[in-house]
């Protein structure tokens, strides 16, 4: 369960229905009987009370990062995947963020960027532009 510090206290998003742009940056969330005002953003809102649904794909999360010119990686589990408009945002343990999803076909999806055959292929291109 997520909640969001509001007006009225604490929230569980579940029980949220809808959510609106406020006219001064907050957020308005509409609940079964009555309305709360929130501080969190309406694009950070809109992605917190998606539907998810779970992750039965077999796709995993892939973490890099660069050390002395030389690039590692390891895995970690996606649990579910969260719906925004016609995007899948992968939902991590522990509310992990990942860029790169490594999908059961060996392939590497960087998200928002460009798929890549293999994880070394991610790995070189992602060293590229860490250079840069």
């Amino acid at each position: 369960m997520q909640f969001v510090k509001t007006n009225i206290g604490l929230v569980n998003l579940a029980f949220v229905e809808s959510i609106q742009r406020g006219s001064d940056g907050k957020t308005i969330l509409r609940l079964a009987n009555s309305f709360a005002i929130c501080d969190t953003g309406f694009e950070e809102m809109d992605v917190l009370v998606g539907d998810t649904i779970p992750n039965t794909t077999g796709a995993q999360a892939l973490f890099m990062d660069v050390d002395d010119g030389k690039v590692s990686h390891w895995l970690g589990p996606i649990v579910a995947w969260r719906i925004v408009g016609t995007d899948a945002i992968p939902v991590l343990t522990g509310g992990d963020e990942c860029n790169f999803i490594l999908l059961p076909s060996g392939q590497v999806d960087e998200l928002y960027i460009g798929l890549f055959d293999t994880i070394d292929d991610a790995k070189a291109d992602f060293l590229n532009r860490q250079k840069r």
